[in-house]
Parts: structure tokens; C-alpha cells; sequence
């Protein structure tokens, strides 16, 4: 398995952490051999690194596109709340680009290099046994940020779809709102129907027509429309359960 490196990424600090982390891997796979101990969790060691390294690219990735979505301008989300998490996608890209992700791998590999003797010295017989409880705790660990890596990707990804669906409706509203004739917004059965058809829409089109009735100018009734839309898509949660996540692995 070998790593993408997106971009420019080869260019960054995460690329030098990487290397040194195969480099690492390679001195405890060759002390091993010299210790006549089977390397096979070694060899899943290699695999499980590049696989931390090629999904904190992807959350990087992500993470980059949602900070320049333009609906993040545009989402009615309380502004606390949707700082906190572009806060958190920030300080997230600066972080693994910089390597921190891959700090505790090569740690926990150093650590075994360091104490090889005392674990194969104190196990006796059953050195190999040791040797192995020591990788798998590695591998552990490492499978650990993985996971919370992949979760913060899921999140980042329903989070994405979230917020194309809300310029998607907000465009609709705004259709609802600019384009329709007055006849046809004002017939309640036709808004309840739309509203049936997409829940996103839900109380959206009601709310126009009475927003209308009251004579209240467009930019007004958009801005709640917005707000709507954004309650239905549970928008501020949405924020929030990503920051969460992307906060658990660094």
C-alpha cells in the first residue's frame, strides 16, 4: 500500500514525520530479526501507517472544502457555534499537516526499539509472546485514531450533504419568495403539499405566505426561511457532532 500524497503534501512536515515513521518501523522489523522473533505484526505495523497517513489526508481534505463552502457564510447556525468548528477544522489541517497525527506511532514503536531486551529478557520462554502483546499494543492505539479519524470523515460527509441540500432549499425558498405569483404561494394546500414532498421545506413555504400577508420586505423573509431550513437540517448539531469528533484524535 503506498500513500497519495494530495497536493502538495509531499512538501509538509506530515510527509517528514511519515518517513520517519517507516524508518522507525524498519529498525524494529531489523532488530526482531536479529532476535530470531517473527515480524509478520511488523508487516501490519507498515500497513496500518500508511493507512493513518492516507486518512489524515482525507480529513484534511475534507476539512479544507467545508472551511472555503461558501455555505458556511450563508447557513443561519449561531455564530458561536459555527466558529468553534471552523476553529477545530483549522487547528485540525495545521496539526496533521504538521505531523502530530503520527507522533504516537513513532513513540510507541521507539519504545519497544528502546526496550526490546528488558521485554524479551523478563518474558524468558515466552519472548515472542511479549514481543507481540507489545506490537498489537501499537496496533492497537493506532487503529484507535484511525477509527476516530474515519468517524470525524463521516461526520465532515453528512455535514457536506447537510449543507448542499440547505443552498439547494434556501435557493428554492428564494424562488418561492422573488418568483412565484402571489396566487400560488398563498394557496395553502399547494405549500403543504411541497412541504409534504421535501421536509427540508418544512413550515418554509407556510411561513412565506404568511411573512407575505404581513407585508414584511424579501430580505426578511428570507433571512427566516434560512433559519428554517437550517433548524430542519439540524445544521448547529451537525456542526457540533463534527467539531467533537475531529477534536478526539489530536
Amino acid at each position: 500500500m503506498a500513500v497519495n500524497w494530495i497536493g502538495d503534501t509531499a512538501n509538509t512536515p506530515l510527509k517528514a514525520k511519515y518517513d520517519l515513521a517507516v524508518s522507525k518501523t524498519d529498525e524494529l522489523k531489523n532488530v526482531l530479526i536479529s532476535k530470531n522473533i517473527n515480524t509478520s505484526r511488523v508487516d501490519n505495523l507498515y500497513t496500518s501507517l500508511d493507512t493513518l497517513t492516507m486518512n489524515s489526508l482525507d480529513i484534511v481534505s475534507t476539512s479544507v472544502d467545508k472551511i472555503l463552502a461558501v455555505t458556511n457564510c450563508l447557513a443561519s447556525v449561531d455564530p458561536d457555534t459555527k466558529n468553534d468548528l471552523l476553529n477545530t477544522m483549522k487547528n485540525t489541517v495545521n496539526k496533521v499537516l504538521n505531523g502530530d497525527v503520527l507522533d504516537s506511532y513513532i513513540e510507541n514503536v521507539q519504545n519497544i526499539i528502546d526496550n526490546i531486551d528488558n521485554i524479551i529478557n523478563e518474558a524468558g520462554d515466552d519472548a515472542e509472546v511479549a514481543v507481540n502483546a507489545a506490537l498489537d499494543q501499537t496496533q492497537n492505539n493506532t487503529n484507535t485514531v484511525i477509527n476516530a479519524i474515519n468517524n470525524a470523515v463521516a461526520a465532515n460527509s453528512e455535514l457536506d450533504e447537510a449543507t448542499q441540500k440547505f443552498a439547494q432549499n434556501l435557493g428554492k425558498a428564494a424562488a418561492v419568495i422573488n418568483c412565484l405569483d402571489d396566487a400560488i404561494v398563498g394557496d395553502a394546500q399547494l405549500g403543504d403539499n411541497i412541504e409534504k414532498v421535501n421536509p427540508s421545506l418544512k413550515g418554509v413555504v407556510s411561513a412565506i405566505r404568511e411573512a407575505k400577508n404581513e407585508g414584511k420586505d424579501k430580505t426578511t423573509i428570507l433571512n427566516e426561511a434560512n433559519a428554517k431550513i437550517s433548524s430542519n437540517l439540524n445544521l448547529s448539531d451537525k456542526y457540533v457532532d463534527t467539531k467533537n469528533k475531529m477534536s478526539s484524535f489530536i
